[in-house]
């Protein structure tokens, strides 16, 4: 069964009612979601960008009722994005239409303001799925659960995962009620699907995520959905409004309080070494996700950020430009608010930006010379290849061996921003720079490093403040305008269109 995206409250029930279960307390609202679901053993999340990923939008959009009809009693699949309006569906059992037909006048009324591409990328982001890896479906057999199994979708293999997708939920559904353990009914899941070939369009993986799935997509929409506006509480518009303000507040607080731990935790860390610290991801994860909340905050407010960036969208890759975006958005929101404010989460999110893009083109640049294969491993782990690189100071022993080939989780791991800065200032020479189509490299490297400071104080118990903010956009202007982007870019280009070509 296919289901438009109108699944905010069932979504915050299952949340709720797990939270609570934990804690040994009944949830009767939990009692209600689960009986809506006794039919289903298999969730399906489809998540793309319907700007981005235009031709997959489209077939989906066209094959969507194909796909409802086809995906019998037990599989049930949502466009968590931008799924079609205009087809009513219901199945065999109706899935929450109350919440679905009350969220549908309220898309219906907010539809000039919904940003499709952004929610996109705040929900991968919360989900821990990379851009690259969109369009993608996520399958779990409950939302409670922590960890999910994704793939990477297509135009030309969407129905066949979608049909074999309905066969392993067909399947699921004989062990539903036979085994009881979550954990143990999700590595049933995982079996049958190992035994079923989905990874058609070249990219799969198991995410484990630090709250259960319920809670990373309810708290998303909740922000999607808020309205800072008095509203009639008495009909279902209202309802879900409220429920969602109120939803967003405590997810924010809470985001919040979590990054002031963590940043107690470094106050003793010399502000140079942050970014070398084994909390800073967690730290720069969280601010991110923080920016990104208030960014949708500031999309419902309408404040227009008085800096206009002279960064062209066309040099940035789509996730570089939504952090741009979001560091921008996320500074706008503040400023209305007229109060001594921290905008670390700000200054993180435009830092993300400018490492993202360097690590898209310089750091592949010394993949490249020393040896990994490209386009094949762009972005991407070669196994059996060791790349680490010690920066060739002037005088005194090398510096401490970087990698540039470091797996973790699975995934490729960048060099940290402060340490591709050390190997490019001190091992590429002035002809390689200019290869780069980079003629002054002392005023880069000088506009990195106060990036990087900014960045490193965004982390630390220090506030960062509007003017520390405005240095770092002075930097990242000054980039832009010495055709920094575009040269990037062009490497970028470089390093992918090999595998275009071919």
């Amino acid at each position: 069964m296919g289901v438009p995206l109108s699944n905010y409250t069932v979504l915050k029930l299952l949340a709720d009612g797990a939270e609570r279960e934990q804690e040994n307390r009944r949830s009767f609202e939990l009692e209600y979601a689960l009986d809506a679901m006794e039919n289903y053993s298999v969730f399906a999340f489809i998540l793309h960008d319907p700007a981005v990923h235009k031709d997959f939008h489209d077939f989906f959009e066209k094959q969507f009722a194909n796909l409802h009809y086809s995906s019998g009693k037990h599989l049930v699949f949502f466009g968590l994005v931008d799924s079609p309006k205009k087809f009513v569906l219901t199945g065999n059992q109706p899935f929450y239409t109350d919440v679905r037909d009350a969220l549908e006048l309220f898309e219906d009324n907010q539809l000039n303001e919904y940003d499709y591409s952004y929610s996109a990328f705040a929900l991968a982001n919360k989900l821990n799925i990379k851009p690259e890896m969109l369009p993608a479906i996520v399958v779990t057999h409950d939302t409670r659960l922590r960890n999910y199994r994704w793939y990477k979708t297509c135009p030309n293999q969407i129905e066949i995962q979608m049909n074999r997708l309905t066969g392993i939920a067909n399947r699921m559904y004989l062990y539903k009620e036979v085994e009881k353990d979550l954990d143990k009914k999700q590595e049933i899941l995982y079996s049958l699907l190992d035994d079923t070939d989905l990874d058609l369009c070249k990219g799969m993986g198991t995410t484990e995520l630090n709250e259960s799935m319920a809670r990373a997509l309810s708290d998303v929409l909740s922000f999607i959905i808020q309205e800072e506006r008095e509203t009639d509480y008495y009909n279902q518009e209202g309802e879900i409004i409220r429920i969602s303000n109120k939803q967003s507040k405590i997810t924010l607080e809470k985001a919040i309080k979590s990054f002031g731990r963590l940043q107690q935790n470094l106050k003793l860390v010399d502000l140079d070494e942050i970014g070398n610290h084994n909390l800073y991801p967690l730290i720069e994860d969280l601010n991110i996700q923080i920016g990104i909340y208030l960014a949708l905050l500031n999309k419902k407010n309408k404040f227009e950020p008085s800096y206009i960036s002279p960064i062209k969208k066309d040099f940035l890759d789509e996730n570089s430009f939504h952090l741009l975006q979001t560091g921008l958005d996320v500074e706008a929101y503040l400023q209305s608010r007229n109060i001594n404010i921290d905008y670390s989460p700000s200054a993180i999110c435009l830092a993300k930006m400018f490492e993202s893009e360097i690590n898209y083109s310089i750091v592949h640049w010394f993949r490249k010379k020393y040896s990994i294969e490209l386009p094949k491993y762009y972005n991407k782990v070669q196994p059996g290849k060791e790349v680490k690189l010690r920066a060739k100071f002037p005088s005194g022993p090398a510096g401490k061996p970087i990698d540039f080939n470091l797996e973790k989780f699975g995934n490729w791991q960048p060099p940290e921003l402060g340490n591709s800065k050390i190997i490019a200032q001190f091992n590429l020479n002035k002809n390689e720079w200019e290869l780069m189509g980079i003629s002054n490299s002392t005023a880069f490297l000088s506009e990195w490093k106060k990036i990087h400071h900014v960045r490193n104080k965004a982390a630390h118990t220090s506030k960062v403040s509007l003017q520390d903010l405005y240095e770092m956009k002075k930097s990242l202007s000054k980039l832009a305008n010495n055709n920094i982007f575009e040269n990037l870019a062009n490497m970028k280009n470089e390093f992918r269109n090999i595998h275009e070509s071919h």
